[in-house]
């Protein structure tokens, strides 16, 4: 089999790689281009059709894993999506005999990713995040494990959060509301009539509000803690 010149000029030796040592495309993609290349070429693909991203030359040969010789042609890549997303299963990793994160990284982003889902855990991120967030599971149990280790959907606490947040800004517009309706009660009758009446109820609503809140009082609003003192004044 003939051989080509890479980028440099140097000729690429087609040779095989024994692909059961490897569990996923991204161990293959640390061989660099150049070994993926000549592993693609020891199948009989000219280096000209041949991807030069290794990303994309990692997927085409970890796809050939497990296929028969003559089942792969020259038209076998002709369909490949270079940009497949695979299916992950939740799948246990022992970290027992794990001591250094590296280890954890040399297994690739799927292993990792399936070793987390099997736990409850995030699996989106780079390898190093993957292997970072794995590797601080080691010994600690479920419960003392971080909460922005788990995907927010399961969050509950993030969930309370957010129905609390909703409550009180119910709450301070609904204040708001009383505000506004108040402050329309001191503007001049156009009509000549008076508006006592209309300012007592106004003043009613306003100290029943306040008297119904919990907590200390600070005013109908958050951020004007002036207003009471306006309305006050106003009033007499």
């Amino acid at each position: 089999m003939a051989t080509t010149s890479w980028k440099d000029g140097t000729p690429i030796e087609p040779a095989a790689i024994d692909l059961s040592a490897y569990s996923c495309p991204e161990q293959l993609e640390r061989l660099g281009p150049r070994r993926l290349t000549g592993a693609l070429m020891w199948f009989g693909f000219a280096e000209q059709v041949l991807p030069k991203n290794g990303v994309q030359l990692s997927r085409r040969l970890f796809a050939t894993k497990g296929v028969q010789l003559e089942e792969i042609t020259e038209d076998f890549f002709d369909d490949f999506d270079e940009t497949y997303t695979p299916i992950i299963q939740p799948q246990f990793l022992d970290l027992r005999n794990i001591t250094r994160q590296s280890q954890l990284e040399e297994l690739g982003q799927l292993r990792l990713k399936a070793a987390l889902k099997s736990l409850g855990l995030k699996s989106g991120g780079h390898l190093r995040d993957l292997s970072a967030r794995l590797f601080a599971t080691r010994g600690v149990p479920r419960e003392k494990l971080p909460e922005s280790f788990f995907p927010n959907k399961h969050g509950h606490r993030s969930t309370s959060r957010r129905i609390a947040k909703k409550k009180e800004m119910a709450k301070d517009m609904e204040q708001n509301e009383l505000v506004t309706d108040f402050l329309n009660t001191l503007k001049p009758d156009r009509r000549g009539g008076r508006a006592g009446n209309n300012r007592s109820a106004a003043a009613t609503n306003y100290r029943g509000a306040n008297n119904r809140s919990s907590g200390p009082k600070r005013g109908i609003l958050k951020n004007a803690g002036t207003v009471p003192v306006l309305l006050q004044s106003s009033a007499q």
